[in-house]
């Protein structure tokens, strides 16, 4: 799953927790996501890797810099004789518990021609219909060739 945006949470002081079991982690009495609160954006570094900076960081940018990697996987699969019905792309997306004040990545990151669709919904996993951009994603899986 390639998911950029996310996975940015940190401990407060965390190398000092380097050394020490897991068993000595912070404790978060705020339910188990509430680390997210304690967060920074990330995706900086790929969006202007890809000569993306100008146009900032925001879910465009953040798709194209993920599809453009699941791409770069996927042909190199088909080069190397693995047919495209085995290779599938997987993104993942609309998570409620982010904070409002990052973005992250849609569910186009993972439309491609050269593998599979394949994407994680998390929060919307009960009524897919619902998640933003899915339909979306869907439509042009759904029109191509």
């Amino acid at each position: 799953e390639v998911w950029v945006g996310t996975n940015f949470y940190y401990y407060p002081n965390g190398n000092n927790y380097v050394n020490l079991p897991p068993s000595r982690d912070p404790n978060c009495n705020n339910g188990p996501f509430c680390f997210y609160t304690i967060s920074d954006q990330v995706g900086y570094a790929a969006v202007t890797s890809a000569g993306l900076q100008r146009l900032g960081l925001n879910i465009g940018t953040l798709d194209h810099v993920v599809q453009n990697y699941l791409n770069q996987l996927s042909e190199q699969c088909l080069e190397l004789g693995i047919p495209r019905n085995k290779i599938y792309s997987h993104a993942g997306t609309n998570f409620d518990v982010l904070p409002t004040n990052h973005v992250w990545n849609s569910p186009m990151a993972a439309v491609m021609n050269s593998a599979y669709y394949g994407t994680s919904l998390y929060s919307y996993s009960w009524n897919p219909a619902l998640a933003p951009g899915f339909a979306t994603a869907l439509q042009k899986i759904e029109s191509a060739p």
